[in-house]
């Protein structure tokens, strides 16, 4: 009887499963691979349940983004939709920070987007709205996204902006925490994609090395070490 329950139990589990998205004909294309027009109108095509739905609204922000229009409209609906993180926040922090686009349509985008975002997304958020500051007076928006993201990567890199302004003992910290290995296997094994960047890493040492009353040398070297694999 064992067989035959368990092939029960797996017809009935194959039963319930919900429906599988079927792959779009453009799912491989890339963002700016196509004209952004085209790009609206898979969106629009697509089931708003639908994975790929949001997939085309990303790609449709890449496409306006790299033509250097307003990528509003696509960002926005992936906000009113909870698109998955990832592509909202890359969305949001590429937008906001992207110089081809007018300060004053950036600032209106994070404007309408203000109050509708929370966890990762609101990080991205607070990074764009702390790119659009001038250099000289970014400090408390820097550390309004340290807040938001402690250990993700706009928190890291935040520290380290910071860091090129702070004296030398407090500028030591915050490299050293923008550079703490991630939490993921990669990072562990000293992926620089997930851990910090080189070129941080290289700062800390040079610091570490010209102010040793700060005694954070060999953890730097061990750090660059490993980001260096």
């Amino acid at each position: 009887m064992r067989p035959f329950s368990f092939f029960l139990c797996l017809a009935s589990a194959c039963g319930t499963a919900g429906p599988v998205d079927s792959r779009p004909a453009w799912h491989a294309e890339v963002a700016g691979g196509s004209d952004c027009q085209r790009w609206q109108r898979r969106a629009t095509e697509e089931k708003p349940e639908s994975r790929w739905h949001q997939r085309a609204l990303w790609r449709w922000c890449r496409c306006q983004l790299e033509a250097n229009q307003d990528p509003s409209e696509p960002l926005l609906r992936m906000a009113s939709l909870g698109s998955e993180a990832g592509y909202l926040s890359d969305g949001i922090a590429e937008a906001l920070a992207d110089e081809g686009l007018s300060l004053s349509l950036r600032r209106r985008l994070a404007g309408q987007l203000e109050g509708e975002l929370t966890g990762e997304p609101a990080a991205a958020l607070a990074w764009g709205r702390a790119m659009m500051e001038p250099e000289a007076s970014r400090t408390s928006a820097l550390r309004a996204v340290i807040r938001l993201d402690t250990h993700g990567w706009r928190g890291r890199h935040a520290r380290a902006l910071l860091a090129e302004k702070a004296p030398p003992e407090e500028a030591a910290a915050l490299l050293e925490a923008a550079l703490e290995p991630h939490p993921s296997v990669l990072a562990s094994l000293g992926h620089s994609e997930f851990g910090g960047s080189l070129r941080a890493a290289q700062r800390w040492l040079e610091l570490c090395e010209k102010h040793p009353t700060l005694r954070c040398k060999k953890r730097a070297a061990k750090r660059l070490s490993e980001l260096s694999r």
